[in-house]
This record gives structure tokens, C-alpha cells and sequence, in this order.
């Protein structure tokens, strides 16, 4: 019998690892159908992708998430995380702060790097915004001024939260303006309990 037992042991031991082995691969050997676009000043800093060496430009990933981190001396490392599928080209765009006297003047003193700041900040600004309209759509009647001025509804980006969807602000002096704001959103087609809402006085 405790033959039988010891024999049965060492078979599921083998099962588990050649399944192991099998998921691995194929985890492994699949194919990297998808594109991380990484722009990043000082031209000279250090890049990676989930802890591997990466470089500027393209960069072919599976699909997955991933960590693409910029560090360099003298400035505050930064990192962004993005998920990638099948056939994506995703930009990733990083530019160092200095956190040193040494690189304070940076990006006054080699102005190819200062632009390309300038050019990935307004990249992100373009992609945050693009990815706020698509989370939360009604951004885009926003702001919308109630009749008589009873209510403004607007939309902010509190520090801490997520960039990519937008809390929305309702500003009234009364409960009743409060009321109506959300009666006019829900009259828009959105369900505000699925919506971040902060409330205002005037």
C-alpha cells in the first residue's frame, strides 16, 4: 500500500511538472505581436521594461502590462505602466525631473532635450485626454451651466487620482441645484453611481 501511495505521489509530481513546463512555453514562445513607442529625455538616461534593458523607439513586447522605467544620476526616476495587445503601438513618453544642483539647469543647457520634453508632455496631455473622453464621455458637454445659474457641472483631475478618468465636479448652493445637476446628467444617458461626483458650494 505504501508502494502504491509513493508511486502515485511521484506521478502527479511529474504531471504538475511537464504541465508547468507546457504553460511555460507557452507563455514563452509566443509571438511579440504587440509595440511599447518609448520616447525619453535626458537623451542619455536609462531605460527598462519590466526590469530588461529597453531602448528608445520601438520596442516589440508580447501582449501583457508592463513597467517601462527611465532612470538616470540626478534626476527623480520615473516610471509608467502600460498594457499592450495584440497589434497595439503604444507610446510611452518620459521626462526626468531634476533632483539634483548638478541637472538643474538640464534642459536650458542642451535645448534638443528640452524641446523633446516639451513634444512628450504634449503627447501625454493628448493621450490623458483622449483616454478621459473615452472613460467618462460626458466630459465633452462639460461645462454645462444649469438654467438660471442654479448649477455648473464641470470636471478636474484631483491630485492622486487616476488621470485617465476624470471626477466630476457639481457646484450649486443648494440641494435642490444638486438635484437638478444630477437629473440633467442622467437625462444625458449616464448612470452617476458609475460616475465620480464631487459636490461644490457656489
Amino acid at each position: 500500500m505504501k508502494l502504491n501511495s509513493k508511486i502515485i505521489s511521484i506521478i502527479v509530481v511529474l504531471v504538475l511538472v511537464v504541465v508547468g513546463w507546457l504553460i511555460f512555453s507557452s507563455i514563452k514562445d509566443r509571438p511579440l505581436t504587440a509595440k511599447i513607442n518609448i520616447e525619453a529625455v535626458p537623451s542619455d538616461l536609462s531605460l527598462t521594461i519590466n526590469g530588461n534593458n529597453a531602448r528608445q523607439g520601438i520596442n516589440k513586447v508580447r501582449p501583457g502590462t508592463y513597467k517601462v522605467v527611465g532612470v538616470r544620476s540626478g534626476f527623480a526616476d520615473q516610471s509608467i505602466t502600460i498594457t499592450v495587445n495584440k497589434g497595439d503601438n503604444k507610446f510611452a513618453g518620459i521626462a526626468l525631473l531634476s533632483n539634483s544642483p548638478l541637472t538643474i539647469n538640464w534642459y536650458s543647457d542642451h535645448p534638443s532635450d528640452r524641446q523633446k520634453s516639451q513634444d512628450i508632455s504634449s503627447r501625454n496631455a493628448d493621450i490623458t485626454a483622449t483616454a478621459a473622453t473615452q472613460n467618462v464621455p460626458i466630459i465633452k458637454k462639460l461645462p454645462y451651466l444649469g438654467p438660471g445659474n442654479e448649477f455648473r457641472i464641470d470636471y478636474s483631475f484631483p491630485p492622486g487620482s487616476d488621470p485617465n478618468k476624470p471626477t466630476i465636479v457639481i457646484s450649486s448652493s443648494s440641494d435642490g441645484g444638486k438635484q437638478d445637476a444630477l437629473a440633467w446628467i442622467k437625462s444625458q444617458g449616464y448612470n452617476t453611481s458609475k460616475l465620480s461626483i464631487v459636490y461644490k458650494g457656489q
